[in-house]
């Protein structure tokens, strides 16, 4: 698949040195890079990902307010502390 990306001059000037020295395409250069950086965020596979420790907390609208009556929440929200 084809697709076009910005990419700094000075960054782009180094990426095309080092293809040159290593003998590749520019494009095989990045797609060794994209592959790296993918891999690299990916878990191994025997790694054990930790659990989330989910956190509740009581909570709901206070007793007396009209969760419907848009002005009075507004009054109530906009007071002063």
């Amino acid at each position: 698949m084809k697709t076009t990306i910005d990419l700094p001059d000075d960054l782009l000037i180094k990426a095309k040195i080092k293809a040159a020295k290593e003998r590749k395409t520019l494009k095989d250069l990045v797609i060794a890079g994209l592959r790296k950086e993918i891999e690299d965020a990916l878990p191994e596979k025997n790694q054990v990902m930790p659990s989330i420790r989910w956190v509740t907390a009581d909570g709901g609208v206070p007793k007396g307010i009209d969760a419907g009556d848009r002005e009075s929440l507004r009054h109530i929200i906009s007071r002063p502390s």
